[in-house]
């Protein structure tokens, strides 16, 4: 086995596909396979998350090569330009690596373990594709939301591909921890009649979005599911993580129900800048008078034009925000004020309209001819 490439394109591909490797666990049975197909390297590392990274080459000869991801991280620390080239002993047991025009050389040793191949889906299941930029936005706006617990019945990302009304292909990734909710939908092209429902790991879809990373934002990426696996692929790169075989909370019939975003018989609309710097104020003040608990909760009076904004007990710090208002006056609501801080600056609008219940219902931020994004944080409960 042999080839040669840029040494850039190369460190390039091997700190992406160690995002998966530390994901997975490095540890002495963390591998890669090298693999040279014509003019074409693969690297591909197996686990929780599956990743192929192809390189194009200037020169290659045909083989595979198994090493210890510990061994190849030399080349995402050590920074130079030129052509890398790289050649098996004759037994086949060692790789010599040449670089730096010839004045650096590191020699891998081939790992000997069944490499298991990293799973594709079946060449003519049905997909989506929709702008790589469009999907990253997606996933940042709703993934602050995921639980983090196994235990918690909100863990995992669940996303939802299904035809609106209107025949479009809507994709809506929704995430929640019992506390808040974030829910973003998204139009995409379809290719095949899937839709459906799959839940996957958080981190481990972050990391696939962190690999995948475009560099083309403007540029589709393909969306895969098959044989219990998520699949993505763009360019040069293909990922999959597996997906959880558990139920998610009804959180739609919540979203549309009787605490949902249509039954708010109040709604008030303030600045966005000013509503997230007075609860970055009151977060200060609390955080100095160490507040605690419920304690430490932001306030929310709502009144004729006005939102008053404070927190139990404090006299430091109190802000009143012009609004517009429409419908009856609820009683003051307490919230985390991170909660509020979060889905207030991922709305995508200079005003942010709130939708309001009562103080012991959730609030309700939702944009959007569709209701695209709908963000949901609920009250806690004062002593």
């Amino acid at each position: 086995m042999k080839f040669k490439t840029d040494y850039e394109t190369f460190r390039g591909a091997i700190a992406t596909i160690g995002k998966a490797v530390k994901k997975n666990g490095i540890n002495e049975m963390a591998v890669v396979k090298m693999e040279v197909k014509g003019n074409i390297l693969e690297l591909s590392t197996n686990g929780n998350i599956g990743c192929i990274i192809q390189v194009e080459l200037t020169d290659g000869e045909d083989g595979e090569f198994v090493v210890s991801f510990s061994e190849l991280n030399i080349f995402s620390l050590r920074k130079c330009t030129g052509k890398i080239s790289a050649s098996s002993s004759d037994d086949g047991n060692a790789m010599t690596m040449m670089y730096r025009d010839g004045n650096a050389k590191t020699v891998l040793t081939r790992v000997d373990v069944v490499f298991n191949d990293v799973a594709k889906p079946e060449k003519d299941t049905p997909k989506v594709a929709l702008p790589f930029a469009t999907l990253k936005k997606m996933v940042a706006e709703t993934i602050f939301a995921a639980s983090r617990e196994e235990t918690n019945a909100g863990y995992g990302v669940h996303l939802n591909i299904r035809e609106d009304e209107d025949g479009l292909l809507a994709l809506t990734i929704t995430c929640l921890d019992g506390l808040r909710v974030a829910q973003r939908t998204a139009y995409a092209v379809k290719n095949g009649d899937y839709t459906g429902t799959v839940i996957v790991p958080p981190e481990q879809f972050k990391t696939m979005i962190d690999i995948v990373d475009a560099s083309d934002d403007d540029a589709n990426i393909d969306i895969t599911i098959d044989s219990g696996k998520l699949y993505m692929d763009y360019s040069k790169k293909h990922v999959c993580i597996p997906v959880l075989d558990k139920k998610y909370p009804a959180v739609q019939r919540m979203i549309d129900g009787e605490i949902g975003k249509d039954a708010c018989k109040f709604s008030i609309t303030i600045d966005k800048r000013d509503f997230i710097e007075s609860i970055s104020c009151v977060q200060y003040v609390l955080q100095e008078t160490g507040a605690s608990g419920v304690n430490s909760s932001a306030m929310l009076k709502f009144k004729e034009k006005e939102l008053e904004i404070g927190g139990i007990g404090l006299s430091q710090y109190g802000e009143k925000i012009e609004a517009e208002t429409v419908g009856e006056v609820p009683e003051p609501a307490y919230f985390n004020p991170d909660f509020l801080k979060e889905a207030a600056s991922i709305y995508p609008k200079d005003k942010i309209t709130i939708g309001v219940i009562g103080p012991k219902a959730p609030i309700w931020m939702c944009c959007g001819d569709s209701n695209e994004y709908v963000y949901c944080v609920l009250p806690r409960k004062r002593e």
